[in-house]
């Protein structure tokens, strides 16, 4: 009965189980996550040779004019290595690791988790997944509320998809996809805006789309001249001075595009 449970405990029946219990459900970029890894023992003694913590997210790629789901991982934290775990024995292992700069903000979205695993030899390693909420940092939230509560521009998509800026990681883009409801309504179509961190502020890659007016804006858009791309840092200093002072330079940038 023993060399059966044995057997059974190496393709995944009475082995070892995993739940982590995180601290906060809701954490802001830069901020730290911490948790408990808990494992419970199964039916037999097993081995793992690895815990491992990641925090990942999803984002779309499209291929043959179709969109397909790949997962990135943000964060990768190994919090434990060869430990024995006997039968119903349960142990727990904290952990703390930053949410680093490049994580996609949540917008009431459920697309970034941790997710634990337990790596042991010949078995299904078991799993276990926990969503988080990642709120944006200081200097993001103020440009958004710039956007939106100030210009009175209107989020209407927010999507992380692949892609690639020189400075940034992990092979995707949050792209933030705004439509002018007051300021610059008439004249734009939308604003799209990606965030680039950095040590000193925010790096804006902005799209702004034009409305077409007459027939030479017609061939503008036609021959893609109707779209601009800018480049804007917003420092921490200017974050700091109010939602307004950023809307100023946001709408003063934006404006000599139209």
């Amino acid at each position: 009965m023993g060399l059966f449970r044995k057997i059974l405990s190496s393709v995944g029946v009475g082995g070892a189980e995993v739940n982590t219990v995180l601290s906060q459900s809701t954490v802001r970029i830069g901020e730290d996550i911490q948790g408990v890894v808990n494992i419970i023992g199964g039916s037999v003694e097993q081995n793992i040779n690895r815990v491992e913590v990641e925090l990942k997210t999803e984002y779309t790629k499209e291929v043959d004019d179709r969109k397909e789901r790949h997962t990135a991982t943000l964060e990768k934290l190994i919090v434990g290595r060869d430990i024995l775990v006997n039968p119903n024995e349960k142990k727990q292992i904290p952990f703390t690791f930053r949410v680093p700069d490049h994580t996609p903000i949540s917008m009431n979205q459920r697309n970034v988790w941790v997710e634990t695993e337990l790596e042991i030899p010949l078995a299904i390693d078991p799993e276990d997944r926990d969503y988080v909420n990642i709120k944006p940092s200081h200097t993001m939230e103020v440009i958004l509320d710039a956007m939106i509560n100030v210009l009175g521009f209107r989020l209407r998509e927010v999507e992380c998809k692949s892609g690639y800026i020189i400075g940034g990681q992990g092979g995707f883009l949050q792209e933030f996809e705004f439509v002018p409801q007051s300021a610059f309504r008439g004249a734009l179509d939308e604003v799209e805006i990606t965030f680039l961190p950095d040590v000193e502020g925010i790096n804006l890659f902005i799209q702004v789309d034009r409305r077409v007016r007459g027939f030479s804006s017609f061939i503008q858009e036609a021959v893609g001249l109707d779209e601009s791309y800018i480049r804007l840092t917003i420092t921490n200093y200017d974050a700091s001075q109010g939602s307004s002072y950023v809307a100023q330079i946001l709408e003063n940038t934006i404006n000599s595009y139209c």
